[in-house]
């Protein structure tokens, strides 16, 4: 009786007609996640860099950003033109519905595996939703695993993908040096029987991308204050419960904080039956993407779930039914304990960066100064902006006219101090605003104090204040109003 079900029911979920229209409805499903998102300071950075920074500029705030500028550069197309912000999640929505597209029809994993794996948090949501230069890691990674078995008959386009994937992100740099190295050394063992001319080429192109790699990370150590210059080994547990935590309960993790240390393991021993070398590219890479974090801090949800995208993407044509086996429960497991943003996002806002916005874009008269008082957190809110806002944005932190970020480690602001230079501002707009940003409901911190004392001093007019209380909501926003007509000699 069952086997006869299964022979019914096997030609129909993997007939290229159920394919289609289980991607169809991921289409639609993740398109709805992304026209209901509010983007958050770490979307909106690359956003604000892209558009308001050249080229060469760009490049060179990679030294306070510690990654590469790959998704800046591809940002800086619609950002310059003007085009509005949803644009970048709507890249990275195209990006990893290729991947799921990839995956559906090209992987060589049972019908059920490949339906739990795009139905994962990790590729319904975190991936396409959040725009963030994590969303290229899937689509290169699936090339990678196309092309490896074909490198040598295609190197030119090989090492290109592999440079490539080293550009997206800090934590991809283990695969791509190892898997550079392993391929540079094949080519040398085919030395009677390889193209000179290719090999050159190849060559070439692996140090121009590694020059222009280490242009932008290097400075990085010195400049960018978000990276750790020592780590005790203690911190190594925590990286691992930060791993864990995304694919199993918090509980369980803090039982078995190495869960996700056992789970590498594991992957790499069902590799290494299945493709030796492909299974050390793994055991490296790995192991890199675990020291990166101990200085390279946030093991957030985006960043932990590219864990799940290479165990799984580096297996593409491993029909290996224990890999799978496991490749499914780290699917099912983060879809049960991470599934819970999907609909969050959809019925609360994910930051209020809109919603203070939409506020400043009904309510803020031309000729006004928005200052950012904090030093962070505010960049979410500027893209939603409308372009034709006689608006000008003041980081009071940085003293500079910029709407970004810049990871540099910044003095604590002083009442006085402060209060002079909103004063200085007075005789050029005849508004002044004052925007504090918090990170989930915490206290703004050193502007806590200044904001006291304005509101007791009647400096400030509270204009606008966060009223979602949810505990998932990301970001808060509070607006004030200068009041202009208040002269300091008299506080």
């Amino acid at each position: 009786m069952i086997q006869r079900y299964i022979n019914t029911i096997s030609p129909i979920i993997n007939s290229k007609l159920f394919k289609y229209i289980l991607f169809g409805l991921y289409l639609i499903l993740t398109f709805i996640l992304v026209i209901n998102h509010e983007i958050w300071t770490d979307e909106a950075q690359a956003w604000e860099i892209a558009r308001n920074l050249s080229i060469p500029e760009i490049i060179n705030q990679m030294k306070y950003e510690g990654h590469p500028c790959l998704w800046h550069l591809m940002l800086a197309v619609p950002a310059k033109l003007g085009l509005p912000v949803i644009t970048m999640n709507l890249i990275s929505w195209v990006l990893v519905s290729i991947t799921c597209y990839i995956i559906l029809f090209y992987a060589k994993w049972n019908m059920l595996v490949k339906v739990a794996v795009i139905l994962n948090p990790t590729f319904v949501y975190f991936l396409p939703v959040i725009a963030r230069s994590y969303c290229l890691i899937p689509i290169l990674l699936c090339l990678f695993s196309i092309y490896y078995p074909k490198r040598h008959k295609n190197p030119i386009i090989y090492t290109n993908i592999l440079c490539l994937l080293a550009h997206t992100h800090i934590i991809m740099c283990g695969l791509v040096g190892i898997a550079s190295f392993m391929f540079l050394i094949e080519c040398i063992q085919r030395w009677k029987t390889l193209n000179k001319k290719t090999f050159v080429m190849v060559v070439i192109i692996f140090i121009l991308y590694f020059l222009f790699l280490c242009i932008q990370i290097i400075p990085s150590f010195n400049e960018c204050n978000i990276i750790e210059s020592y780590q005790e080994v203690e911190k190594l547990k925590t990286v691992f419960v930060g791993f864990g935590e995304y694919f199993f309960p918090r509980r369980l993790v803090n039982e078995f904080p190495y869960v996700m240390a056992i789970i590498f393991l594991i992957s790499v021993i069902f590799i290494f039956f299945y493709k030796k070398r492909l299974s050390l590219i793994l055991c490296i890479t790995l192991c890199i993407f675990t020291i990166i974090h101990l200085y390279w801090p946030f093991t957030m949800y985006e960043r932990t779930c590219i864990l799940f995208v290479i165990i799984t993407i580096l297996n593409f044509y491993n029909k290996d039914w224990k890999i799978q086996t496991l490749i499914f429960i780290l699917a099912v497991s983060s879809l049960i304990n991470k599934s819970y943003y999907i609909p969050f996002d959809i019925r609360e806002p994910f930051s209020d960066s809109k919603g203070i916005a939409d506020y400043i874009n009904n309510n803020i008269e031309d000729n006004s100064l928005l200052i950012f008082l904090n030093s962070d957190r505010h960049v979410g809110v500027v893209p939603y902006i409308q372009s034709n806002k006689d608006i000008d944005y003041y980081n009071m932190k940085l003293q500079a006219y910029q709407t970004y970020i810049t990871w540099i480690d910044l003095p604590w602001l002083e009442y006085g101090n402060t209060l002079e230079e909103i004063e200085s501002f007075k005789s050029q707009y005849e508004n002044i605003y004052i925007l504090i940003a918090t990170d989930s409901g915490t206290s703004p911190l050193d502007c806590e104090p200044i904001i006291d004392e304005f509101i007791k001093n009647d400096i400030v007019t509270l204009e606008y204040v966060t009223k979602q209380q949810n505990k998932l909501l990301l970001e808060y926003f509070s607006l004030y109003k200068f009041n202009t007509d208040i002269e300091m000699n008299h506080l």
